[in-house]
Formats: C-alpha cells, structure tokens, sequence
C-alpha cells in the first residue's frame, strides 16, 4: 500500500461523499486542467465509495468517460497532491482532500 504518510488513512473524517463534484471545480488547485482532473479523481472516488488507489488505466477510463487530460496527473505528483505506491497505484493525500474539501464542500 502506499506509504501513509502521505496518502489519506483509511479511516479519514473528509469523505469522498463531503465533496462536492456537481460543478467544475473552481479555485481549488489554481488552474483549469488540474481542477477538472481533480473532479474526475473525487467523482472516481466517490463511485468507489471511500479514498481507495487507482490505477493509471482505471483513471483513462474515467478521463475518457469525463473528458479530462491525463497529462495533469503529473502535476499533482509534482505537488505532492497524489502520491504512487510501490504497485504503481496512485493515491490522493491529505492536502489533496483538505483542498477540494474547503473550496468546495457539499452542503445539507
């Protein structure tokens, strides 16, 4: 599994279902690309139901489905917003969650 220092515990308090995915993200990372990427990987996770790892190909198919550009997936690595274990699976970390939750929160 990845190393959890970085990616989110299994049992963290902001849940996929907390975001709100219904709108294009605005604000929350401070550019368009990686903003709509990041609504795809918390409507990924949502479907999944908790902040599980995704495969590189499992994120194509929702790319493809959503129409994104994988191509920013390197700029969250970069920003350490996602992080890769040890199986080439991706994880979302904390400040990832902390980000999207604080811009956009889902309300009632």
């Amino acid at each position: 599994m990845a190393d959890r220092l970085y990616s989110v515990p299994e049992n963290y308090h902001i849940k996929p279902s907390d975001i709100d995915t219904s709108r294009p993200f605005m604000g929350v990372f401070g550019k368009m690309g990686p903003e709509f990427l990041g609504n795809i990987i918390v409507q990924m996770c949502q479907y999944m139901g908790f902040w599980d790892a995704f495969t590189r190909e499992q994120l194509e198919v929702c790319c493809a489905q959503g129409g994104a550009n994988m191509a920013f997936l390197d700029w969250f690595i970069a920003h350490n917003l996602i992080v890769c274990d040890v199986n080439g699976r991706f994880c979302v970390t904390e400040e990832f969650v902390k980000k999207c939750y604080q811009v956009v929160p889902k309300k009632g």
